[in-house]
């Protein structure tokens, strides 16, 4: 399910203002009256109820009326609506008499002598006693400095107000009110719409008479507008813009609409597919996110971006499926943003596949010193494990580009299973930790398929390698549809110069990078993977298993593999207890060849150190058996790059 925000393929349109009344031509307010009420734009003003100076109440609203009517012609506005209040004074002697008696000379002691002194009525005391014998005698509405209203104590009385101020403080609020109410409205100056959409403008205002609408390309325009029951329906038929007028009793309004096309459109999102466990979470999550983008096709000179950045994804467990969502927008100039949540379906895939039959080495140079292309080999059918190590003796860093490249007319899709870890200063500990990162997912083809589009580089790793640090990896590649693509390993100054702006984001391949991995190949060595049998029989001396000491042949032209880098080791180690009694086993690891680092399963327990050196021993495993027993152990292992070969295996008891 696709979740659409804000301008979707749901949304049919875009306001620039949310409510609005546009400019009101020569829209008048209105008066009348309605026997005892004074009506302005249809809202209640005044309601005289008692009669006044020989006027009926009928009379005192036709009067204010009348006044009014003219000032609403000429423009009132409701800033010149104000209210005059006028007061009398009652009670004067009782007021004067008060005053007197709290303001007189009296006898104080003070300071233990007896003195004359007077007593005041403070001032806000005395503004108190005034305004207790304060009446109000009427309130004046007045509009323009003219008097439309007055009301007196049996108006304050009759409409249950204290005073007089306060009901024309009413009417002053009403008078207000009824003056800000637009003649004509449509809730929207602005629409935006795309081709072929239908929408229906809502009318309000005060103001009365029949409707008029108009165009202003007439029949040119690429909308129509239909007034009914209170509503505009506009319909767009073409790309195009216009302006629609609303006219009703000397009030306007003007929409302008725009027929836009949209940044982009929706399709179906490619599944993303995994192999065993799946990869790591941001891997994942960056082809997740890139086959989001490609779901959302934009119109010629809009942008598609991800709305989040890159975030890790779980990979499904074997035979189940999941969605994951990725939020992406589209914009251009003169188009309708789309904006988009879009559920990439991960698919789980089976692989039946051995191990690889080719291994692709890329170690020379193993001192990088200029920048460019390091490898170059085109993959193999039957799997390719692919290995590098190179470490950086340039003063500036280098962006060390591993990527596919397919120079032909139809898409490769490719398992990838493993990467990169680092890079690191230690050359010995780059390697083990390549690896270490990558035994597991080898062992249980835990894997990516990814897709190299026709004439495309596909970016698989990008790393950052800093002066004197070394970059190391060990990963296995097998296409599983199309054509094989060529495996392209560079070191370029920056990612601009590579001409690759992120991992798994293909771009087309240029001539001059074909010309290059055109070029003869080597370091390409057939069948890395050796099977060795050994027997021990305890009490009768050791078996020795060496690794790393019989170089594997490569393709003519590329010399033997010395230390047997990247080919993996399957060794069966039978072991016999003739006794009567149960015996101890040990499997250890020896370096003789100098620094080194491990990495062994011995039936399926991972084993490992990062560093060792000669004449350290270094034990693997401990196997009990019990009198008589016959058991064979399976130890598995790769010699890591930067470490020391050959190595032994010793089994002893």
């Amino acid at each position: 399910m696709h979740h659409l925000i804000a301008a979707s393929f749901i949304s049919m349109f875009v306001c620039a203002s949310a409510t609005a009344s546009g400019p009101q031509g020569k829209w008048t307010a209105y008066v009348e009256t309605s026997g005892s009420k004074l009506l302005v734009n249809d809202q209640l003003i005044v309601r005289s109820r008692v009669s006044r100076s020989g006027l009926s109440p009928e009379k005192r609203v036709k009067l204010g009326a009348e006044r009014l009517a003219p000032l609403l012609a000429s423009g009132l506005s409701p800033s010149e609506v104000t209210i005059q209040v006028e007061s009398e004074t009652k009670y004067r002697r009782v007021l004067k008499r008060v005053t007197e008696m709290v303001s007189k000379r009296v006898t104080r002691r003070v300071n233990g002598k007896r003195k004359r002194v007077t007593i005041k009525v403070p001032k806000t005391s005395r503004k108190r006693v005034r305004e207790a014998y304060q009446a109000e005698s009427e309130a004046r509405l007045l509009a323009g400095g003219v008097v439309i209203a007055i009301a007196g104590t049996s108006d304050a009385k009759a409409s249950g107000t204290a005073k007089p101020s306060d009901l024309a403080k009413r009417w002053e609020s009403a008078l207000v009110a009824a003056l800000k109410l637009p003649g004509l409205t449509v809730g929207i100056e602005t629409l935006v719409i795309p081709p072929g959409v239908t929408k229906v403008l809502k009318i309000g205002g005060v103001a009365k008479g029949p409707l008029e609408i108009g165009r202003a390309k007439g029949e040119q325009s690429p909308v129509s507008a239909v007034v009914q029951d209170g509503t505009v329906t506009v319909r767009s038929s073409e790309l195009g813009k216009d302006i629609i007028t609303l006219r009703r009793g000397g009030a306007e309004v003007l929409v302008t609409v725009s027929v836009l096309p949209y940044a982009a459109r929706l399709v179906d999102p490619a599944p993303v597919e995994v192999t065993g466990s799946g990869p790591t979470g941001y891997r994942l999550g960056t082809l997740v996110s890139q086959n989001g983008l490609n779901a959302l096709k934009p119109t010629p000179g809009a942008l598609v971006s991800l709305i989040n950045p890159v975030r890790p994804v779980k990979s499904p467990s074997t035979g189940k499926n999941l969605k994951s969502e990725v939020m992406v927008e589209a914009r251009g100039k003169d188009m309708i943003p789309v904006r988009i949540g879009i559920d990439v379906p991960i698919v789980h895939r089976a692989l039946v596949a051995g191990p690889s039959e080719h291994l692709l080495f890329s170690n020379n140079p193993e001192n990088v010193i200029s920048y460019g292309q390091l490898y170059h080999a085109r993959l193999r059918t039957g799997g390719n494990r692919v290995v590098f190590h190179h470490q950086n003796d340039l003063k500036e860093s280098f962006v060390g580009l591993v990527e596919l490249i397919n120079d032909s007319d139809d898409p490769s899709q490719v398992v990838w299973i493993g990467g990169e870890p680092g890079p690191m200063v230690d050359p010995v500990y780059v390697g083990f930790q390549a690896v270490s990162q990558h035994w597991g997912n080898l062992l249980n083809r835990n894997g990516l398929v990814v897709t190299v589009p026709p004439k495309s580089r596909l970016p698989l790793l990008m790393p950052q390698v800093k002066s004197t640090h070394t970059v190391s990896g060990i990963m296995e590649l097998r296409t599983v549809a199309g054509p094989e693509p060529i495996l392209r390993i560079t070191a370029s100054k920056s990612r601009q110069d590579s001409g690759i702006s992120a991992a798994l984001v293909p771009v087309p391949v240029s001539d001059a990078i074909l010309a290059n991995v055109m070029k003869p190949v080597a370091y390409v060595y057939p069948n890395p993977n050796k099977q060795i049998k050994a027997r021990h029989v305890v009490g009768k001396g050791y078996a020795f298993v060496k690794i790393g000491n019989k170089p594997i042949a490569g393709i003519e032209g590329t010399p033997p593999l010395l230390g047997n880098y990247g080919v993996v080791y399957d060794i069966e180690v039978e072991v016999e207890n003739p006794l009567a009694t149960s015996a101890n086993v040990d499997f250890v690891f020896e370096p003789t060849a100098g620094l080194t680092g491990f990495v062994f399963t011995i039936d399926g327990r991972k084993v490992q150190l990062a560093r060792t050196n000669q004449p350290a021993e270094s034990r693997l495993a401990r196997i009990r058996l019990a009198p008589h027993e016959v058991r064979k152990v399976r130890v598995r292992t790769i010699p890591l790059s930067g470490s020391n070969y050959p190595v032994q295996l010793t089994v002893k008891s």
